[in-house]
């Protein structure tokens, strides 16, 4: 039987190489716009499990449940490492990092 914990972060993995090749794909001049390349690049997500889709039809009522772990996990791992490479670059941790990129986004 797979260990559990190996599985998730190999998922994790292939969901970090899917979100890169959207950043990959995205237009920076376009801002925060999905364009073709990213919708296909992210739309692999779904493919391959990390963003799960359940439809509970129970008691009459439809119910659309998503589940995102395995995409979060993919996106902790992408912005963890690059929030490193950073901080190792400038000098800072990175919750220096995580700060800048906070105020960056608020300000």
């Amino acid at each position: 039987m797979p260990d559990e914990a190996a599985e998730a972060r190999a998922h994790a993995l292939l969901a970090a190489q899917i979100i890169l090749d959207g950043v990959r794909a995205a237009d920076p001049a376009d801002d925060a716009r999905i364009n073709d390349g990213m919708q296909e690049a992210f739309g692999r997500l779904v493919e391959i499990g990390a963003i799960g889709i359940v439809l509970d039809e129970s008691e009459g009522e439809a119910e659309i449940q998503l589940d995102v772990a395995p995409l979060l996990s993919g996106l902790t791992l992408v912005v963890g490492y690059l929030a490193d490479q950073l901080g190792l670059a400038e000098g800072v941790s990175r919750e220096e990092i995580i700060a800048d990129v906070r105020e960056a986004f608020i300000g």
